[in-house]
């Protein structure tokens, strides 16, 4: 056991409802068109529908999509360059307007220091449109087909923690069955201390002061 790869939304942080079409009115169309409501609310119209088009060939075609992606096929489809779209106060408008929606379990520092201080490496995968550097600025879904099923296909094992309710839409129907499944995010360090065979205290609030 070399290391434990955890995903992102629904996992590390909880899954619930995000009103996407306001939040894209809200950042990169209001502030492409501050004074052309007409305008912004088409951007935004047109921003959603990328969005879902991109997510679902992810569950339909496995491709994964970049934020970048939709933004250039956004402005494309609006009749605008990349850069009067995709400008620095947009991006931080829209990056701020996804906090409240990030916040971390707060099984997460304890699980992660307990991981670290067996050796045990860290990582994440997830299937969002985001950077790598934006992730790593959130870690303060949980889905069987893209957290149980594509691991298990390059050898990995797994652990399931239905503790989100996912979206019908969302969801790939699959009889994948994982290797454990853990009801809370600190149960993960039970499961693995069964699969490296050592005697270890499950982690609490208290070991990662």
């Amino acid at each position: 056991m070399r290391a434990v790869i955890f995903d992102w939304g629904g996992t590390l942080t909880t899954w619930h409802t995000v009103d996407v079409p306001t939040l894209w009115r809200q950042t990169y169309a209001d502030l492409t068109y501050p004074d052309d409501d007409v305008a912004a609310s088409a951007l935004a119209q047109i921003l959603t529908e990328v969005d879902a088009a991109a997510w679902a060939s992810g569950r339909i075609e496995h491709r994964s999509a970049r934020l970048e992606d939709i933004l250039a096929t956004s402005a494309r489809q609006a009749g605008l360059s990349l850069g009067q779209l995709d400008s620095v106060a947009a991006r931080t408008a829209y990056e701020e307007a996804w906090a409240p929606h990030t916040n971390t379990d707060p099984s997460v520092l304890p699980l992660w220091t307990w991981l670290r201080e067996r050796g045990i490496a860290v990582g994440v995968l997830s299937n969002t449109i985001w950077s790598r550097g934006y992730h790593r600025g959130l870690f303060a879904r949980d889905r069987l087909y893209e957290d149980v099923w594509g691991p298990q296909q390059v050898g990995m094992r797994t652990i399931h923690i239905p503790h989100s309710a996912i979206p019908a839409a969302h969801v790939v129907a699959t009889d994948v069955i994982p290797d454990a499944v853990a009801h809370d995010l600190a149960d993960v360090a039970g499961i693995v201390t069964g699969w490296i065979g050592t005697q270890a205290h499950a982690p609490s609030s208290a070991d990662a002061r």
